[in-house]
């Protein structure tokens, strides 16, 4: 979403999806929303979207939590991308509709070698507006430095999986390939 932007719903499910739908939610006046519930009663991994119109069109990002631990989840383009990585299929909506066999993918690892990864070739635009590089992406406090983050980029990620993160100016920062291996390739 271009900005936090209220009444679009937000799902959370477990591995048990789709029986068990965790909770929902529905963003507010600043974007943001809380869902709580009692992690003993779930089992992770948990996969949380957030769906709702863009201009014209409906938009859902992907976002993830490896662990059963009580933890902030954000929802953003890039928290999108690091879905589409950890997805087989590189469409990080196959995370959410197929849970219980995508889980083997969504490992406290995997989604901290991956989120690593794109704070890594993020570094430069994270220092840029302030925010530190040992924010996580996914988990850290959604602040107005990650959102000037989000301001300075725009972030395609097609059902293929083949992220392309472009600053606003113009410029290929990187395209993300190798989705297989986790590997993020630079462009000159």
């Amino acid at each position: 979403f271009p900005s936090p932007t209220p009444s679009h719903t937000v799902n959370a499910k477990d591995v048990n999806a789709p029986r068990t739908t965790v909770g929902n939610a529905t963003t507010v006046a600043h974007g943001s929303n809380t869902l709580s519930f009692n992690p003993g009663q779930f089992t992770a991994p948990f996969v949380i979207t957030v769906t709702g119109a863009v201009g014209t069109a409906d938009t859902t990002l992907v976002s993830v939590q490896a662990t059963s631990d009580s933890a902030t989840v954000n929802l953003t383009p890039i928290t999108h991308a690091i879905a589409a990585r950890l997805s087989s299929s590189g469409n990080p909506t196959d995370l959410a509709t197929n849970i219980t066999t995508e889980k083997v993918n969504i490992t406290s690892a995997n989604v901290a070698s991956t989120e690593q990864a794109f704070r890594d070739i993020l570094a430069p635009n994270m220092a840029a507006v302030g925010l530190s590089n040992s924010a996580n992406l996914i988990s850290s406090l959604f602040t107005t430095q990650h959102d000037k983050l989000l301001d300075t980029l725009q972030v395609q990620v097609p059902p293929n999986g083949d992220i392309q993160l472009t600053r606003r100016a113009g410029s290929a920062l990187h395209a993300l390939e190798d989705r297989t291996s986790h590997r993020l390739h630079s462009h000159p």
